[in-house]
């Protein structure tokens, strides 16, 4: 079986807050409406808090399917509940070549069958 991986901030607007100097980074990510699912789900919603030897949070995996005017925005959706996961981010030694400070996280947890990435910019 071929399970499809995730760059999130491929997909996710990187909005993050820094809670204070060197400790957590406070993040809060969704996805736009992702017409070819990814583990059933059309949006990704990521919390949680994240230091440098990793965190923890929740995802929203949201299943509902949407009809889609001429410029790819929502339309009407269907109105299946979503349930919050619990998940963590690993850090991953992967080496920025960009040289701007980004971090890259894996996002895991119990319920996850896809494997999910986040990139936390540089300061």
């Amino acid at each position: 079986m071929h399970v499809p991986q995730l760059l999130l901030t491929v997909a996710l607007a990187a909005a993050f807050v820094p809670a204070a100097a060197h400790a957590e980074v406070v993040v809060a990510h969704g996805t736009a409406y992702l017409p070819t699912p990814v583990e059933r789900a059309h949006r990704i919603n990521l919390v949680g808090k994240i230091g440098d030897d990793g965190g923890e949070g929740e995802v929203r995996l949201d299943p509902n399917t949407c009809g889609l005017n001429d410029f790819g925005d929502p339309t009407f959706c269907t109105l299946i509940g979503v349930i919050p996961q619990p998940v963590e981010f690993e850090p991953v030694d992967a080496k920025d070549m960009t040289k701007s400070g980004r971090k890259l996280y894996a996002v895991t947890g119990a319920k996850l069958k896809v494997k999910l990435f986040l990139v936390v910019p540089g300061p």
